[in-house]
């Protein structure tokens, strides 16, 4: 039994259909139809059905249930009951081999299921009825109009002359001009812009560098870029994304910012504070819970964070694991001597928001995620180590690229590419380890020693300074200015991506990088 068509993808449906009707109708002319007991008399499939004008485009025959069906109805008869035969023609099948009139009565008049069905099957097949046809006629030079016409209401964003052109000019029924349609035009570019990133990238290392600020509504804004090395050897630099707020996170340091604000808000509560802590140490120390020595239990206290660094932040963080149960008994403090009602209401909804789960999950969460960005930051901006240094670092961070006959091959290579630079002019004059790389591919010497050129890669991946995510914030300034304030996160982070992004952006056919550049 075949599979029904509506049981296909509707994807496919259609061009299994015309697969179907190209093949045309199963028909076994020399097949020895079998004979079936009607009554008192034994009758068989007919071939001569197959050559009759009426029949012989549609009617088919199954060899292993021996039963007859209609190729049209099959393919497009809706279910209607039992008109046109219902599913006899379609999934059971047409056995009664002595009513001959049986086929005409499924054939029907001009309206009936079975000549709609094959209307439907002949507009299939007519290329001058179906829809991408349709759309291929559009010519070339429409294709061009549509184009001018996409790169004048682009480029009316910034230019007043072709702005007053263009407006009174256009069709009527042209939308390119509509802010709605011009933001779908730069996320669209955004998307292809991120294609062309993931193609130069192909399978080099890469880093991901994350650093955070505020922007003009003072809103987290958290910027992620990748530096890697392209295949002509060149370190580049790319804007991912600038992420959007999260909610829980951001309520997560507003809280932390206001108990900050409350329990650090006079001389006072700060020495409660200390005065609450030493005695927990104390009792701590006296229980065995925590041990003593140089270094170690030093007084803290709690940290604000800041608008433009993680490091702040995690600061923040682990300050408040440390105080926690210190910082809510000052609160209670508060909660029940404050100076007005105003500070103990205040303190008391401290207290019920920070024994929240969604808070201490949130606190514990941040704390750890940021502990490791904050190390692999600070591990980052060292200074480039020597080649030696640099070998043994990147094999223990990478042991999976560096087996120890990896490090073997790239101790004979050293030797050997240490002679060939020495006695290669062409590789004088070389500003840097990125230099180097660009040379190396274009000498294809990454290909003679490809160990060597690895670590290079890998050296040019890692040391990096945070001071390059700052690119970002720059052009985020520019983006949204105090005129752009209420620019939404999605239509902003478009515009930083193509703004940054001109190399990739000047490589996409439609010139669309203009609409960016904010007046």
């Amino acid at each position: 039994m075949r599979t029904k068509i509506l049981d296909y993808d509707p994807n496919v449906q259609d061009e299994v259909r015309r697969a179907y009707l190209l093949k045309g109708p199963c028909q076994p002319k020399s097949h020895e139809f079998p004979y079936t007991l009607f009554g008192k008399k034994l009758r068989r499939f007919n071939v001569a059905w197959f050559n009759v004008k009426e029949y012989s485009t549609w009617l088919e025959y199954g060899v292993t249930q021996n039963v007859a069906y209609c190729l049209y109805c099959y393919l497009f008869k809706p279910y209607v009951g039992a008109q046109g035969g219902g599913e006899t023609f379609v999934s059971v099948g047409f056995k009664n081999w002595g009513h001959k009139e049986k086929l005409n009565q499924h054939v029907g008049g001009f309206k009936s299921v079975h000549n709609q069905a094959w209307s439907k099957c002949n507009d299939l097949l007519n290329n001058k009825q179906r829809v991408d046809v349709a759309f291929a006629k559009h010519s070339t030079q429409s294709s061009i109009e549509y184009d001018i016409r996409l790169d004048a209401s682009i480029d009316s964003d910034h230019n007043q002359s072709i702005k007053d052109v263009t407006l009174n000019n256009d069709p009527l029924n042209l939308k390119l001009t509509s802010p709605d349609i011009q933001k779908d035009i730069v996320h669209a570019t955004t998307i292809e812009t991120a294609k062309l990133i993931i193609n130069d990238i192909g399978e080099s290392f890469l880093s991901l560098l994350v650093d955070e600020s505020r922007d003009i509504s003072i809103k987290e804004q958290m910027s992620v870029l990748l530096r890697y090395i392209d295949v002509e050897g060149r370190l580049q630099l790319t804007l991912v994304v600038v992420a959007k707020n999260n909610s829980k996170i951001v309520s997560l340091f507003v809280l932390l910012t206001n108990v900050v604000n409350v329990v650090g808000g006079s001389c006072k509560r700060l020495d409660r504070l200390r005065e609450q802590q030493a005695s927990k140490v104390i009792k701590a120390l006296g229980l065995g819970e925590i041990i003593s020595g140089r270094g170690l239990n030093q007084e803290t206290s709690l940290i604000k964070p800041g608008d433009s660094r993680w490091g702040s932040h995690d600061g923040t963080l682990i300050s408040m694991v440390t105080l926690f149960p210190s910082v809510l008994d000052v609160l209670e403090i508060i909660a029940e001597d404050g100076a007005t009602p105003e500070q103990k209401c205040e303190a008391d909804m401290l207290i019920n928001s920070l024994q929240t789960f969604d808070f201490i999950f949130s606190l514990h969460f941040m704390k750890k995620l940021l502990g490791i960005t904050n190390e692999l930051s600070q591990t980052l901006q060292r200074k480039d180590q020597d080649i030696v240094n640099a070998m043994n670092l990147l094999a223990r961070l990478y042991p999976n690229d560096f087996s120890d006959m990896d490090l073997e091959i790239l101790n004979d290579q050293l030797e050997i590419y240490i002679l060939d630079m020495l006695n290669s002019s062409e590789f004088l004059n070389l500003n840097g380890i990125g230099d180097l790389a660009q040379k190396m591919v274009e000498t294809k010497r990454d290909k003679v020693f490809s160990m060597v050129y690895l670590l290079i890669k890998l050296s040019l991946t890692l040391p990096v300074s945070t001071a390059t995510v700052e690119i970002s914030f720059s052009a985020m300034k520019i983006v949204k200015s105090r005129i752009h304030n209420k620019m939404g996160d999605q239509w902003m982070n478009d515009n930083l991506v193509a703004y940054i992004e001109k190399r990739f952006l000047q490589m996409l056919p439609i010139k669309i990088s203009t609409i960016c550049l904010i007046k």
